[in-house]
């Protein structure tokens, strides 16, 4: 049968004509001002259809086959068609909802109205508003094509335009809808794009220290180096500290603090620096089992130490993206559909490339970094700085203790010596 289209179906015979529309999930016939619901199909291909008043004790039901009448029967209620109309628009407007899929849903219905304009005023008072049936349409919009169905995240890749001291220049690049998180699926991504972009050679990766894309990319771009969110790790080093309730006491979170900076280090010293953080930390169950976590989780594997050290990154995390990403979604309803997403990348694609095009004219369009950053990245810099060239030393007593202000992730404790040994003067350290 015909009914399963998304066109109303109809069927002219020698009683009248037939109509089948879509509503709230099924197939409802009209004919002759009355609606039907299917009751019963047979084998023979023959299909009984009851009036939706049958609850009100009316009878009539009618009998087809190949959409033709076999047997029909009067009805108890009255006949009405002009609700049969309205039924047949609303289903008309709702297959146009969904069909059209960059009009506006208000566009939409308002062309609706316009074509019962010269219908008279019964049917114009019985045409519900769009405030009484906006939720039906617009979930008729997001049901046929919902994000969540075929994919399960959008993957962008951003890249850095020419970021300097006081400006961020990092825009999005490449968008990719994925349809799972594995490192297959970021494989294959990487190919595709070096496929067809095979003079891009990325030089620097940042990332969440997600292993399935990091794997991904070094498999495809074996020469990329590799580097890991500051604030990724700061997140589950607090997140461990916090299920082990070390961040009560101050000596205790004085430990978690010390040991969350420690990317902060020139890569050299973290070993060194991790041993002066467990040597004057707390003793304590909770400590000792913190302490197994850091090794095991961050430290064990010198690769991987490598990746996490952020020392010398002008982007030492990847906030930029999280803002871009935030940004992105207030612009997205909670449960968007295909269509929608597509035209919100369609129009950041556009506005990027207006971007991209104002860096390479030299015209002022990149975000300023707020002047306490800066300041903080050069005060960061000057004591590494000093760290490296051996002018931070405890010998002779000449340095013996920092007094670190503020609360960010510019508290650098510089707490290796000349020659890796290990100050043992304990930092003051407000937190």
């Amino acid at each position: 049968m015909s009914q399963d289209n998304s066109q109303p179906s109809t069927s002219a015979n020698n009683s009248g004509e037939l109509t089948f529309i879509k509503r709230n999930g099924g197939i409802v016939l009209l004919r002759a001002g009355h609606q039907y619901s299917k009751k019963t199909d047979y084998k023979s291909g023959c299909s009984t259809w009851r009036c939706i008043n049958w609850r009100k004790k009316c009878q009539g039901y009618i009998n087809i086959k190949e959409n033709k009448i076999i047997k029909e029967t009067n009805h108890q209620c009255e006949p009405n068609e002009i609700n049969n109309e309205i039924a047949l628009k609303l289903h008309e407007c709702r297959e146009k909802v969904v069909s059209s899929n960059f009009s506006p849903v208000t566009k939409i219905y308002n062309d609706l109205v316009t074509e019962f304009n010269d219908s008279g005023m019964n049917l114009l008072k019985a045409l519900p508003t769009f405030e009484n049936i906006k939720t039906t349409l617009y979930y008729a919009r997001n049901k046929e094509a919902e994000l969540s169905k075929p994919f399960v995240q959008l993957y962008t890749i951003h890249g850095d335009l020419g970021s300097d001291e006081e400006h961020t220049r990092i825009v999005p690049i490449m968008y990719a809808l994925l349809d799972r998180k594995s490192e297959e699926a970021y494989t294959i991504l990487f190919r595709v794009i070096k496929d067809h972009i095979p003079e891009w050679k990325p030089v620097k990766y940042m990332t969440d220290f997600e292993k399935a894309a990091m794997n991904a990319i070094t498999t495809v771009f074996p020469s990329v180096e590799v580097k890991g969110c500051y604030f990724h790790f700061t997140h589950n080093v607090w997140k461990k500290a916090k299920s082990l309730n070390l961040t009560k006491q101050k000596r205790l979170r004085r430990h978690v603090a010390l040991s969350a900076l420690l990317p902060l280090l020139p890569r050299q010293f973290i070993s060194d620096g991790w041993c002066y953080i467990m040597e004057d930390g707390p003793d304590s169950k909770e400590i000792q089992e913190f302490n197994d976590y850091m090794v095991t989780q961050w430290l064990e594997d010198e690769a991987f130490v490598d990746i996490w050290c952020a020392h010398n990154q002008r982007h030492r995390t990847t906030n930029a993206v999280e803002a871009w990403h935030k940004k992105l979604n207030s612009c997205l309803p909670s449960h968007p559909n295909l269509y929608q997403v597509l035209k919100v990348l369609k129009d950041d694609a556009n506005l990027q490339c207006v971007k991209i095009n104002q860096v390479n004219f030299d015209m002022p369009n990149s975000k300023r970094r707020l002047p306490k950053d800066v300041a903080a990245d050069k005060w960061y810099e000057h004591v590494t700085n000093q760290l490296l060239a051996e002018q931070i030393t405890n010998a002779g007593g000449s340095v013996k203790k920092f007094k670190i202000q503020g609360g960010s992730v510019k508290k650098l404790l510089i707490i290796i010596t000349l020659g890796g040994s290990v100050m043992r003067d304990p930092f003051e350290l407000t937190l």
